[in-house]
């Protein structure tokens, strides 16, 4: 974060006298100061969700502009900070205090330093009128009767007070309204013209990133209301302009290389993210950082051959590796962090990829290195999106708001611009609905509807039945289709086989399966396969899908109608009589169809990729080894070396007995291989599973397994087990349902939480008369909930408690308990601590419990990406860390006073933790 008092001057005289939204007469109880310490605590809030850039070139350019922006206004107290932020929107947003924001995608898509300029002072309006200083006046003393503020502390109490009370209000302002917009609008346009920039950029950018299409309305649109709110601004924000002297503002925009060299640099950064520069070390460390050897590597999602053969891409949850297939071996690596399966361009020279967020990337494999980037902006919310091979052209399927009809949009990726539009192209049933809903919900990027790409990447088929399309992407103009494509009985599932025939088959009914002409849709073969899904693999003749016996996915040759190879790993893909495929090592392999002696196989080890949230983590109680798991991969490794003791595949949870032995829950993969708990020592070096058989329903949670039962359709029963024999320990009966109930940080105590509005909780209220009292004072009911703390080791309730939380709040997870304490990660970035014995809430924190330690009820928390913060059980903060890779584990060790790091670079660092001297900053010591 860059923070400045601009040098200021006066303001050009040729603009006149400054907008007088700059001289705000509203009730405002915050000093300039007071008003600083508003805006920090409005960023801890949400800073995590919008994740600052910490690339100090990105926020150098930002911060320049500010400055001459700020230099054409009157003086002002406030300290100034310009950053970026990682967002999918292209947004500018603005804190109380001086704290401007833009999304990368807003810069991304400004053609000038002009429009950005015009972003910028906008949001500066916002701040110099003095807009959320008296929007949190005004909300303090009609939501709270608070009528005045103090110190930092004080006014971080009141806003998180107040976030609770704007939770429920009913009669709150919105904050976009059309006064205040005015307001800023016109200290937008007066400071750009002022500082030198084209006013008019200001509007046409506004114009584009809200596909206004330059209407404005007018009198008569405005009467029969036909004029929408977005026209009657552009119209608003041109007035403005028009009111400016002769001579005030450029007459053409800025244009410089430096201007151009940023807007490339944000661009092409995008995980750039460069950490913050370590700051002075204010802790110490017990040891050097341990790092992981061998580390784990992350699972293989995607592997793909190029068209011509010569090269292989393999993607994981975060990078992509390319590799050369004569000689095999690893080429380089380049960040894709949440990219979409990646594919090679036609031609075999360049990759392209896309992410969620529409970030369009291609990378040049002779010269490794990228080549071009782009922000896609769609003035429709898409379904389903897809890359063109040549990454020209997105295919963007969307569904508005006030339509009954999907459409179909091919979208430019260089200018954005929709080449073609298929309105009104087909009614969604139910099925097709409840399936969008499913996939949001599990936000699974794969789309509802089939696709495919032909041979040569030139050729899309897109849709079900008579609805169906198809493109040429070079020409990106739709192709005729006819016959079996055509038909509501083709089956929903296929993919080209080369570029002229068409694989489709049917899931239940083998007789529909078959091969047909494209694209006129004759049946050249029928095929007698039934399977659940199908991809098609870089040669014709093959495909893919699910694996047969222990396999989880499987090679089919068509013709023969049979599997010739299956894997373990999810990713596989075939090159002529070559297929590669990822072992349970992590290492790619090379091997051929033709010759299945594993003697012959080839393999390749890829670079380390960033480590993603892990399934499972725990380190035995001596701190010695550390148990670690991915989703289909894990190990364990020895702290004192880093060395690798144990590799094994995915466990879903795991526990270190005090004796110093791991149980770990691996699921079911098939009939063959049912759920098991695995017990593994390291000294000596051991490893079984135990003999009885796993209770279909029971999981690992610490030390019991524990199995939920249904009696009937409301009364549950939950019996815990040792994971030793299976010796039952205790059972309980819930005879008004199942509650919800998570593990507690630090020990093995159960917490289980009803709605207090529910039958188990009126039953269980009826006879405690002070826990009736706690929900007297419960002001928001239906946020009330029934705490329980039991003990996992005979089921006995040791503590019980009323407690009101967040709207936003849902579920049970978050919650933890130390001492006479309750803490609950609220899901919205907050930490709401409560009295254990009153249910009354003491305070808030922000971000979310990472570990906490019961002997000194000390916790960490974990709130900006690379940070994480000591307090003790006053809320004291005694440490503040700034790592250098993101943080992905953490717990204490000897009673509080040691805290063991693991981050993303698979790292392991001891943290010494002092309860009696209070640091705010230090760094990772490499």
């Amino acid at each position: 974060m860059i923070s400045h008092a601009f040098p200021q001057s006066t303001p050009q005289s040729a603009c006149g006298a400054p907008p007088a939204a700059l001289q705000s007469t509203q009730a405002n109880i915050f000093s300039e100061q007071q008003e600083q310490w508003l805006g920090e605590a409005m960023a801890d809030y949400i800073e995590t969700e919008n994740r600052p850039v910490k690339n100090p070139k990105e926020n150098a350019y930002l911060d320049t502009i500010g400055g001459r922006l700020l230099a054409a206004l009157p003086p002002t107290k406030i300290q100034f900070h310009f950053l970026l932020v990682e967002s999918p929107e292209v947004n500018g947003f603005s804190l109380a205090g001086g704290r401007v924001y833009l999304t990368r995608k807003l810069v991304a898509s400004a053609h000038s330093e002009d429009e950005v300029a015009g972003v910028v002072a906008h949001e500066m309006g916002h701040i110099l009128s003095h807009q959320f200083a008296i929007e949190t006046t005004a909300d303090l003393r009609r939501l709270l009767g608070v009528t005045s503020v103090t110190d930092r502390a004080d006014i971080y109490t009141k806003f998180q007070r107040l976030t609770d009370a704007r939770q429920h209000d009913k009669h709150a302002i919105a904050v976009d309204s059309d006064d205040k917009q005015d307001g800023a609008d016109r200290v937008a346009v007066y400071a750009a013209a002022a500082a030198g920039y084209r006013a008019q950029a200001y509007a046409e950018f506004w114009d584009r990133s809200f596909f206004v299409g330059g209407k404005t309305g007018g009198r008569l649109g405005d009467f029969f209301q036909t004029t929408t709110p977005s026209q009657k601004r552009l119209r608003r924000i041109r007035g403005i302009i028009a009111e400016l002297p002769s001579g005030c503002g450029a007459v053409a925009d800025n244009t410089s290389t430096a201007f151009e060299h940023w807007h490339t640099l944000v661009l092409e950064d995008q995980v750039g993210a460069t950490p913050t520069a370590p700051a002075a070390t204010a802790i110490s460390t017990n040891t050097t950082p341990i790092q992981l050897n061998p580390p784990l590597r992350l699972n293989i999602d995607h592997l793909r051959f190029s068209r011509d053969g010569q090269y292989i891409l393999a993607q994981d949850e975060s990078s992509i590796f390319v590799l050369s297939r004569s000689p095999f071996r690893e080429l380089f690596r380049f960040d894709a962090e949440r990219g979409l399966p990646a594919d090679f361009t036609p031609d075999s020279k360049q990759i392209a990829f896309y992410t969620p967020n529409l970030h369009v990337e291609l990378w040049n494999i002779a010269q490794q290195k990228l080549v071009s980037a782009h922000e896609v902006v769609t003035q429709e919310n898409c379904l389903q999106t897809l890359l063109s091979p040549d990454a020209r052209t997105l295919i963007c399927i969307a569904y508005p708001a006030a339509e009954v009809n999907l459409r179909a949009l091919l979208i430019d990726i260089e200018t954005g611009q929709v080449v073609f539009e298929k309105k009104d192209w087909f009614h969604p049933n139910f099925n097709f609905e409840m399936s969008v809903f499913v996939r949001q919900l599990e936000k699974d990027t794969s789309g509802v509807l089939t696709s495919a790409f032909s041979a040569d990447g030139n050729t899309l088929l897109l849709g079900p039945g008579a609805d169906r399309l198809a493109f040429d992407l070079r020409t990106r103009t739709p192709i005729k289709i006819s016959g079996a494509l055509t038909s509501y009985d083709f089956p929903i599932t296929y993919c080209f086989e080369g570029n002229d025939k068409i694989v489709a088959v049917h899931a239940l009914q083998a007789a529909n399966s078959g091969v047909f002409s494209f694209p006129d849709g004759k049946r050249l073969q029928s095929l007698k396969l039934g399977l659940p899904f199908m991809n098609a693999t870089t040669t014709a003749g093959y495909v893919t899908t699910s694996g047969s016996n222990e396999a989880v996915v499987g090679v089919v040759d068509v013709n023969a109608t049979k599997y010739v190879l299956g894997s373990k790993s999810p990713a596989i893909d075939v090159f002529g009589d070559s297929f590669v495929v990822e072992n349970l090592a992590g290492s790619i392999v090379l091997g051929k169809l033709s010759d299945p002696n594993p003697m012959h196989i080839l393999s390749a080890n890829m670079p380390l990729s960033p480590l993603a949230p892990a399934r499972s983590t725990a380190i035995s109680p001596d701190g010695r080894y550390l148990a670690l798991s991915a989703r289909t991969r894990g190990a364990v490794w020895d702290l004192a070396t880093g060395k690798q003791i144990f590799l094994m595949r995915g466990f879903r949870s795991s526990w270190w007995t005090p004796d110093g032995k791991l149980l770990a829950e691996f699921t079911a993969t098939d009939k063959e291989h049912p759920a098991v708990i695995g017990e593994l020592t390291p000294e000596p070096r051991l490893a079984k599973n135990m003999a009885y058989k796993l209770p279909d329903q029971a999981h690992l949670e610490n030390n019991d397994l524990l199995e939920w039962k249904s009696q009937n359709k409301k009364a549950w029963t939950l019996t815990a087990y040792s994971p030793a024999d299976l010796a039952v320990k205790w059972t309980r009966q819930f005879p008004e349902g199942r509650p919800g109930y998570t593990t507690n940080y630090g020990d093995t105590d159960l917490i289980f939480s009803d709605l207090l509005l529910s039958s188990a909780a009126k039953e269980k209220l009826r006879s405690n008369a002070i826990l009736k009292e706690q929900t007297d004072a419960i002001k928001q009911k239906p946020a009330g909930r029934l705490i329980e703390i039991v003990n996992a080791e005979d089921g006995t309730v040791r503590a019980q408690v009323v407690v009101q939380v967040p709207l936003t709040y849902e579920g049970v997870d978050g919650f933890s308990r130390l001492g006479d304490l309750l803490y609950l990660s609220t899901g919205d970035n907050r930490i709401i601590v409560y009295s254990l014995k009153t249910g009354v809430q003491l305070r808030q924190l922000y971000g979310s419990v990472v570990a906490a330690d019961i002997a000194s009820q000390t916790i960490c928390t974990h709130n900006r990406r690379n940070e994480t913060t000591v307090s003790d059980k006053t809320g004291a903060e005694l440490v503040h860390l700034t790592l250098d890779s993101p943080l992905r584990f953490a717990e204490f060790r000897n009673h509080g006073t040691q805290l063991l790091v693991l981050t993303a670079d698979q790292r392991v660092t001891s943290y010494t933790i002092s309860n009696e001297t209070h640091v705010t900053t230090a760094s990772n010591v490499q």
